[in-house]
């Protein structure tokens, strides 16, 4: 007999991995063979530690000893693989609050508090700020304008590449339709910065693809699923689009 007390412990069952994780109150613990065990508060049912530490969604992206940006940290679950994984260092950028502090208690809870800076802030085409509301949270939320709330600012890519100096890196991007504004109008030279590119495109990938391929990226994608996002209160086409530099 399995009691199923929230939405994620009904999702986890589902995959026949109940060895696997072992859930209490909001916390999950996940058991990893020859590494230590990775915890992860969920908030409200919040993150994508399935996809991110079981399928391991991002695989593609050779991270070891690489500076890896994280756009769309989310709870901070990807950042976490990213150092798992042996990531140099993972610049994580999150625009929600309440996200944010999610991930930086899993930060902390993780011990990566050295390797990952986490960044409260939204990936945009110009530099600017924005107010979001800050009781918004959830993976499929995107970053829309309101009238109260919490005041972000805005980045680029270049303006991240600028900062940290980077020579080279590795880069995610999950972030809910930001990832237009952020590839489409970034510099050649920007993008060629990044040794691999991994995004979850929500509203097709044809633009997006063509503009990495005439950057000299070699590009595959996953075929679009077609759903009705919730929270994001749209209806989308989205899948992964794989990047690697010729």
């Amino acid at each position: 007999k399995v009691i199923l007390e929230n939405y994620y412990q009904a999702y986890l069952t589902s995959f026949g991995i109940m060895d696997e994780y072992k859930i209490q109150n909001n916390i999950i613990k996940i058991f990893k063979k020859n590494s230590s065990d990775i915890e992860i508060d969920l908030g409200n049912d919040n993150g994508d530690v399935y996809a991110v530490f079981f399928e391991e969604v991002y695989d593609f992206l050779p991270v070891n000893d690489e500076i890896v940006i994280d756009i769309g940290a989310n709870i901070g679950d990807s950042s976490i693989y990213f150092a798992r994984k042996g990531a140099k260092k993972v610049i994580a950028i999150e625009p929600l609050p309440q996200n944010f502090q999610l991930a930086k208690k899993n930060i902390e809870l993780n011990n990566f508090n050295d390797k990952v800076e986490l960044l409260l802030s939204g990936c945009s085409d110009e530099q600017g700020f924005l107010t979001v509301d800050e009781n918004k949270d959830g993976a499929g939320s995107n970053l829309k304008k309101s009238t109260n709330g919490t005041k972000i600012p805005l980045i680029t890519l270049s303006d991240l590449i600028s900062k940290y100096k980077i020579s080279t890196a590795v880069l995610k991007l999950d972030c809910e339709g930001c990832e237009y504004d952020s590839i489409l109008t970034a510099d050649k030279s920007i993008l060629l910065k990044f040794t691999h590119i991994q995004i979850e495109y929500h509203y097709g990938y044809k633009n997006l693809k063509e503009k990495l391929e005439n950057c000299g990226f070699t590009v595959t994608v996953t075929d679009p699923y077609y759903i009705k996002n919730k929270q994001a209160g749209k209806s989308m086409f989205y899948g992964y689009l794989y990047a690697k530099r010729s």
